[in-house]
């Protein structure tokens, strides 16, 4: 997604398009760029611990929730 973002042409459809998209869009990639350095800072400091296994289902069921969301047809 990050690469997306730093595509010009991208940018320009989905503002010109779906303009709320690209803001939601921001919005995930900000939240994990502050995630991974809060990782990195964590793991600097020594702090960091893998989480336990049992929490891939969660993973799963986020996946569910985008299967399970409306898809647009491309606009030609």
């Amino acid at each position: 997604m990050t690469k997306l973002l730093g595509n010009d042409d991208v940018i320009s459809y989905i503002t010109r398009h779906e303009p709320e998209i690209l803001e939601h869009f921001e919005w995930v990639v900000n939240t994990v760029s502050m995630e991974k350095a809060v990782q990195q800072q964590l793991e600097a400091d020594g702090e960091f611990q893998e989480p336990p296994e049992e929490e891939a289902p969660a993973q799963q069921g986020r996946q569910d929730r985008a299967d399970s969301l409306p898809h647009r047809k491309p606009e030609g």
